[in-house]
């Protein structure tokens, strides 16, 4: 006899629920009482039990079907007899004449037999099963629930289980909100009148803002990894990759360029302008990156995580300048420094930031 599963009334402001998932397949045996299928509201999540014990032998509503209304049918069991021996058995054979043999009982077909084939195939699994509010909280935490590891029955996802993964992902995110991002506005005047007046002494070769930029960087990293002892033990030497653009992916290194005045650094740097330079193996102490787009003062190399710091730069650009208790317009140069914290701690990034802005803003210290 067919018994009928209803989607049931959970409460009265409750008009329907989303069909999470079917905990036994078509053509299983379920006994009453058996949890058989999971539904979800925005209130809860509730396994409805079989009404009798038999076959399930239907499913009309599919998993992850959402707004089924209360009293939809979503499924069919057979339910079986009180008396479970098989019905054969009632079916004997007739009595006959003991001078007449008794004719062989025709062997139940094999259809008969088996229990009702679904009138639908089955539903294939999900990817992973979850309930509905897992997958509304998923999908807003952007987080692939198909992905998750589920701890509910059956191995479902449920909203424990992305708040877990939610809570793992803000923790990286964390990370991310805790690398290292520092920037420095340069007072750049003197900058500026010093490269005016090494241009004027030799206009053929004026020396660029990038080369300065790398000087500065330089000497910065030298003094970082100069002995804190008071010793004059020997640095080791200074190397910094460069590239020409913030859209040129290929860079050059540049070695022992605290070593090497400014008219030295400016033919490096014109080589590799003209891409004239070859790349090197190994990992540099900073990696410089020049922007020179008019309208954006600052950028952000990448710096990906356990590479070397990243420092960024633009061109001096006009902008109000404080200068004691008055205000004026004044030549302003943007660093931008982006490092893994496991790499570069934040104090050591920003005393690094700091000494190259020293030297920017006193560019004669470069020349002693």
């Amino acid at each position: 006899m067919p018994i009928e599963i209803r989607m049931p009334e959970l409460a009265p402001d409750i008009t329907e629920a989303d069909l999470i998932a079917w905990l036994v397949e078509p053509g299983s045996p379920v006994d009453q009482g058996e949890a058989i299928v999971e539904i979800e509201t925005e209130k809860s999540t509730v396994e409805i039990e079989a009404p009798a014990s038999g076959i399930l032998s239907e499913i009309l509503v599919p998993q992850g079907s959402l707004g089924v209304a209360v009293g939809t049918v979503l499924g069919v069991i057979e339910a079986a007899a009180k008396d479970d021996r098989p019905k054969t058995a009632e079916v004997s054979a007739p009595e006959n004449p003991q001078d007449e043999p008794a004719e062989p009982q025709e062997a139940p077909s094999a259809a008969a037999e088996a229990p009702a084939e679904p009138a639908e195939p089955p539903v294939p699994e999900p990817a992973n099963r979850s309930t509905a509010l897992a997958r509304r909280l998923a999908q807003r935490a952007g987080l692939d629930i198909d992905s998750m590891r589920g701890s509910g029955g059956h191995g479902r996802v449920t909203k424990a289980d992305v708040q877990r993964d939610a809570g793992s992902a803000a923790s990286g995110a964390g990370e991310g909100a805790r690398f290292l991002r520092l920037e420095a506005d340069c007072q750049a005047d003197r900058l500026m009148e010093t490269l005016g007046q090494l241009a004027a002494g030799t206009p053929e070769n004026p020396i660029p803002i990038e080369a300065v930029v790398l000087r500065a960087a330089a000497l910065a990293l030298k003094g970082l990894s100069a002995p804190g002892d008071g010793s004059e033990a020997e640095s080791s030497p200074v190397e910094i990759e460069v590239a020409h653009s913030a859209s040129n992916a290929r860079s050059a290194r540049i070695r022992d360029a605290d070593r090497k005045g400014l008219a030295a650094l400016s033919l490096e740097w014109s080589a590799l302008e003209a891409d004239e330079v070859s790349e090197s193996p190994g990992q540099a102490g900073l990696r410089l990156t020049g922007l020179d787009t008019q309208g954006v003062d600052r950028h952000w190399p990448g710096s990906p995580p356990g590479s070397a710091p990243s420092l960024g730069f633009g061109t001096p650009r006009i902008a109000p300048v404080v200068r004691g208790d008055s205000v004026a317009p004044g030549y302003v140069l943007t660093l931008t420094l982006s490092a893994d914290p496991h790499s570069l701690e934040a104090e050591e990034a920003a005393r690094l930031l700091a000494a190259i802005r020293g030297f920017i803003e006193a560019p004669l210290k470069m020349v002693l």
